[in-house]
């Protein structure tokens, strides 16, 4: 059977309501939300707690991935250095590219890389923590331009903390937000965390070819375009608007951050969830969400079937499509 998405690449287009449609869809949903939906010259078509930090789940990939190619284009490393795979980046949460029967095998870096980008590979990213440290992160978020963003940072380093939103901020959900991440820190205090804004910064780099060189924005762009976790932004796309996009999920905590091609150009999409009492609802709500970044007006409700003919991967049970939690152990300092 032939899928039938929802959005015709025919069908006419509203850009005109997408604030107001975002407000509609997440009225009365629990939860805090985080939306930018921008063009590629940044002019912004509509937000929701752009300013609250989120739990980056496998987002903070995203800044290993630009830190590890910064260091080869610096010459601190080399895209055919071999790689051991060790066993202490393996967990029971479930690894979607290498398999332990491959413990103590060698891989050149590109393929971590490739593993963490496009298969949001556990065992590739806490591989490639291995060859960096925190203050180099550090040191890579700035130069990108990110000024909320940090990973495996201490409350003390987040300034200002405890962070209080924008304009755009929801009434009680700064509260929320913040509560949620102090419940996410490891023993050692310490948190992977950002905000839509700096999400829709990185993601504008990249498509600019601003993230941090034109090289570097060109290799996790095309690692993104093989992104094989597509049952957010894409869900209900048309297959002939091309995305690319990087998920992140923890245990109530749902994120995609990517860029849809269409007809009129690039539209950069930035969808978080957390302190979600449904993960699985929350999917269905980011997938429509992502219709009404696109300027679709006739969204499907998110109470009933998804549209008939749709190929989509599962979203009822969860464990078919992403491993229980993406992200370090909480008493695991690399968190």
């Amino acid at each position: 059977v032939v899928a039938s998405p929802v959005a015709s690449p025919a069908a006419a287009l509203d850009d005109t309501g997408i604030q107001r449609r975002i407000s509609a869809l997440l009225r009365n949903e629990p939860g805090v939300y985080g939306v930018i939906v921008a063009r590629d010259d940044g002019s912004l078509l509509g937000t929701r707690n752009s300013d609250l930090p989120f739990m980056t789940a496998s987002l903070y990939k995203l800044l290993v991935m630009a830190d590890i190619y910064r260091k080869i284009e610096q010459g601190q490393l080399a895209l055919d250095d071999p790689v051991e795979l060790d066993s202490s980046v393996f967990s029971d949460d479930g690894e979607p590219y290498f398999g332990q029967d491959q413990i103590g095998s060698i891989f050149p870096l590109q393929e971590y890389l490739f593993a963490t980008g496009a298969y949001s590979s556990n065992a590739g990213a806490w591989t490639l923590l291995a060859l960096t440290s925190p203050a180099d992160l550090a040191d890579t978020i700035a130069a990108i331009g990110l000024r909320s963003t940090y990973v495996m940072a201490s409350f003390a380093d987040i300034q200002p903390w405890p962070a209080s939103g924008g304009i755009d901020t929801r009434p009680g959900d700064a509260d929320l937000a913040r509560a949620f991440v102090e419940s996410w820190s490891t023993d050692d205090g310490l948190v992977n965390i950002t905000t839509p804004r700096d999400m829709a910064i990185y993601m504008r780099a990249m498509l600019t070819g601003t993230l941090l060189s034109p090289w570097i924005s060109q290799q996790i762009s095309d690692i993104l375009a093989q992104q094989t976790v597509r049952d957010r932004i894409p869900a209900l796309l048309p297959a002939a608007w091309p995305v690319i996009n990087k998920t992140g999920n923890l245990e109530s905590v749902i994120n995609d951050a990517g860029i849809v091609e269409l007809p009129s150009g690039p539209r950069i999409v930035i969808l978080l969830a957390e302190a979600m009492p449904d993960d699985v609802r929350a999917i269905l709500l980011l997938q429509r969400l992502a219709l009404i970044a696109t300027g679709v007006t006739t969204i499907p409700s998110v109470d009933g079937p998804n549209p008939a003919g749709l190929n989509l991967i599962d979203t009822v049970d969860v464990d078919m499509w992403v491993p229980a939690d993406d992200q370090p152990p909480k008493d695991d300092s690399s968190n």
